[in-house]
């Protein structure tokens, strides 16, 4: 403490010095020293918390303050004092009493005691004595001279920030969290930048028998650093590796490289052996204690990185042969300790717990408290923004895409047989008669429209097979035109019989698309009377006609929940010519009709000779497939008077009146 009684001591006792001895003037100085040490390594050990828990999340450092994680409410200033504000605060949240942590002020009286203690060693240093560490760069270079402090407390703070680094890896392996490569950077800008300005910073030259000097030994240094760190961190990455095969989670190429920028090759190389054989030796111990802990590598490398540069600065440890060494020497020594240490690490993943890399991330400081803890602010605002707009927030009657999932078919088939029967029943509408017709045929003047613009198509290039097909077929579709005209009044007949009085009897139902359906509406429309459509949804769409009804007009997705509201009111079918959509339905009629599975209904085909071409029903009863009497099922129509007669003569018409 020579030094630091000649230089610094009297300066923080001008005046009074004189009245006091030097003893004590001495022991006043070094404590006040000691005292701001603890307190800015506090300090350090209070932001390492923030970083310990912050930085594995991928959350920002700086921004925003500290909050209790429970109401929410801003750490006051005063309560951030290392070790003071929890001690203060009775380990408790001053508003919600929430307990806290006491690994809080532990990590920071830690830090602190590493700043004092570290900071002790190497002024005892300041005296001039000689040791191995530091003193081989000639005394015209060493580090530790009171001619000038600057390189000395640059060094101190560099090696502060080396442990502020270590200690952080290891709380956050012991939180089974992966070390960030972000933890790092810091330090490892400062060792690779610092030696450059002051060489010295480093404890030992790293090759010195060719007696460089400045940036060139800085960069040599820190080139010799870099490598040993990375042969070490993979011997140690690739040891844990055999046995465990996992790769650890705790960057040790990283933290050693890291090391060697900073301590330098020499004292790098012990660091990582006797870290690497204190962690096996008290591994092994705790196995056969039955004890299933596991005291983390990060920790013992930062044990030892403080533990050997103070024991080498007090001559305690020797390093002779380190400093000067051969290159003989030098090779032989890194050989055997990278195999030694490949070793060791295989032999510590080896007795580590099997669920060791299975173990469920700790997230601390959430976890001191088994109570649920609510946010607040800015993250609370924004939480409960996310949840509103998830899709698992929305009601699930408003939520489409949970109700187009598979498992919701049985509820969707569901609420397609009841929305219509509700509006159904709603408009009072009785019975109905289902009318099925192609959507080509359409009325005259457009299929006369269509029939010239395939002509004119047609007289561009006569050759054309296409054109020639496409006239043909607009001709046969003009020939039908007059069953659009029939349709039409046929839905005029029914639903000016039977739509009266307020009665909502016998009323016209179709597919609700163009052709024969858009005719029934059409005519249902004509006479003023209610029609109904029962669309379906399609590859490519089909849009309603405009003369349904508009609170009648129903979208459906399932072809059989269509099929039930067809025939659940259905007083009549009557099939004009069409497609597969008119043959499908009506042979679904025909069969429920055949098999006694519903309501008995005449089923009308209009224009015997399309149908007669179409289907040869007496065929099939010739071939035995049907019965003779089935061929009653069907009746013919061909003209809508006598569509209408027949249905009339069926459900036995008393003037204008129709009755079950």
């Amino acid at each position: 403490m020579d030094a630091w009684n000649q230089s610094s001591a009297p300066l923080l006792f001008a005046g009074i010095g004189d009245h006091l001895p030097p003893s004590v003037v001495l022991a006043l100085s070094t404590f006040l020293l000691c005292v701001w040490l603890f307190a800015v390594g506090g300090a350090w050990g209070s932001f390492l918390n923030v970083v310990v828990y912050r930085l594995p999340l991928g959350k920002n450092i700086v921004y925003p303050g500290s909050r209790c994680p429970r109401c929410g409410h801003a750490i006051r200033l005063w309560h951030n004092l290392p070790i003071l504000g929890w001690l203060l605060l009775r380990g408790k949240c001053k508003d919600c009493k929430l307990s806290i942590s006491a690994r809080y002020p532990l990590i920071e009286f830690l830090m602190g005691g590493i700043w004092v203690g570290v900071a002790l060693v190497l002024m005892e240093c300041l005296s001039g004595s000689q040791t191995a560490i530091w003193s081989s760069r000639g005394p015209e270079q060493m580090l530790l001279s009171s001619r000038d402090l600057v390189p000395f407390w640059t060094g101190y703070c560099l090696l502060m920030l080396l442990y502020f680094t270590l200690l952080g890896a290891a709380l956050i392996d012991i939180d089974r969290q992966p070390v960030p490569w972000s933890l790092l950077l810091p330090v490892f800008i400062a060792g690779l930048c610092l030696p450059l300005i002051w060489p010295n910073v480093r404890p030992l030259p790293a090759w010195y028998a060719w007696n460089l000097d400045g940036w060139q030994a800085a960069l040599v240094d820190a080139a010799f650093g870099v490598l040993l760190g990375t042969v070490l961190g993979l011997s140690v990455s690739f040891g844990w590796k055999i046995t465990s095969r996992r790769w650890p989670t705790f960057c040790p190429m990283l933290l050693l490289v890291t090391l060697g920028l900073v301590l330098g090759w020499q004292m790098t190389l012990l660091v990582a052996l006797f870290a690497t054989i204190a962690a096996v030796l008290l591994l092994v111990l705790l196995r056969g204690l039955g004890s299933r802990e596991v005291f983390p590598w990060p920790a013992w490398l930062l044990i030892m990185a403080i533990l050997l540069p103070c024991l080498a600065a007090e001559d305690l440890l020797p390093l002779t042969s380190l400093a000067r060494p051969t290159p003989l020497m030098a090779t032989l020594i890194l050989v055997n300790s990278t195999l030694a240490i490949l070793a060791l690490s295989a032999t510590f993943a080896q007795f580590l717990p099997t669920d060791y890399h299975d173990r469920k991330a700790r997230i601390f400081p959430l976890e001191v408290s088994t109570e649920t803890i609510p946010m607040n602010g800015d993250e609370r605002r924004q939480r409960i923004e996310a949840i509103e707009k998830s899709e698992s927030y929305l009601l699930a009657a408003y939520d489409d895409e949970f109700l187009q999932r598979p498992e919701l078919r049985p509820v969707r088939l569901q609420l397609e047989l009841l929305k219509p029967e509700l509006f159904l029943n709603e408009q009072k509408i009785n019975s109905t008669i289902v009318v099925f017709g192609g959507t080509s045929i359409v009325e005259r003047p457009l299929a006369e429209e269509r029939l010239a613009a395939a002509q004119g198509a047609l007289e561009n290039s006569p050759q054309d097979a296409g054109l020639i097909r496409a006239v043909s077929r607009a001709e046969r579709i003009l020939e039908k035109a007059h069953y659009y005209d029939a349709a039409r009044e046929f839905a005029r007949i029914c639903s000016s019989s039977c739509q009266c009085d307020g009665r909502c009897d016998y009323v016209v139902i179709t597919g609700g698309g163009p052709g024969i359906m858009e005719a029934a509406n059409r005519g249902a429309q004509d006479v003023g009377c209610k029609s109904i459509g029962l669309n379906i949804t399609l590859p490519e769409e089909q849009k309603p006609n405009p003369y349904i009804t508009p609170n009648l007009c129903f979208q459906f997705h399932y072809f059989a929940i269509r099929k039930m509201h067809f025939l659940l009111r259905a007083k009549a079918l009557v099939a004009f010519p069409g497609g597969f959509g008119t043959l499908d339905e009506l042979f679904e009629v025909l069969t429920l009709k055949q098999t006694r599975r519903m309501q008995d209904v005449p089923v009308i085909l209009y224009g015997r000779a399309y149908w007669d071409k179409l289907v040869n029903f007496q065929f099939l009863a010739d071939e035995g497939v049907i019965g003779d009497q089935h061929l009653q099922l069907i009746e013919y129509a061909e003209s809508p008077q006598e569509a209408w007669d027949i249905i009339a003569r069926h459900h036995k018409h008393d003037g204008e009146r129709l009755t079950e």
